[in-house]
């Protein structure tokens, strides 16, 4: 498992999926590795933002994927926090001290995996994950 380090990342695109649910895609720093599953503590690097200065996300993406993707619902009247991300730009940049956490995909057991809304972020990186460590298989 990797070590927490503070990287600054570059927003490469957002995207409102539907509802209120959107994705965040970085830039990825060489190097950044981590374990999917894993996730990171987001900051605002120029920003003054009202009440939760971070805000913890699951990676969505792959480790062998060239970007860091995060998800996140974004209620109508969001945090300040949130209203900073929704208003980010190609280019804008964030902070994350990454990687960390331990709810990570073991390919020697069987997995269920149950998700609900945004909970699924980080059963994503395991899945695609899965898929790539057993495309022999034919259970995914």
């Amino acid at each position: 498992m990797s070590t927490a380090s503070l990287y600054t990342i570059r927003l490469k695109k957002m995207e409102h999926m539907e509802n209120e649910y959107y994705y965040f895609d970085f830039e990825k720093p060489e190097d950044f590795h981590f374990d999917e599953g894993q996730y990171g503590v987001f900051g605002f690097k120029d920003k003054e933002i009202e009440g939760r200065k971070f805000r913890a996300f699951s990676l969505a993406s792959t480790d062998d994927e060239n970007l860091i993707r995060i998800a996140t619902r974004i209620p109508e009247t969001p945090s300040d926090f949130k209203k900073n991300m929704l208003a980010l730009k190609p280019g804008d940049e964030m902070t994350m001290n990454a990687p960390r956490g331990e709810f990570l995909y073991d390919s020697e057991h069987i997995a269920v995996f149950i998700a609900g809304g945004i909970g699924i972020t980080p059963i994503r990186s395991m899945l695609l994950c899965k898929k790539r460590l057993e495309a022999h298989k034919h259970d995914v």
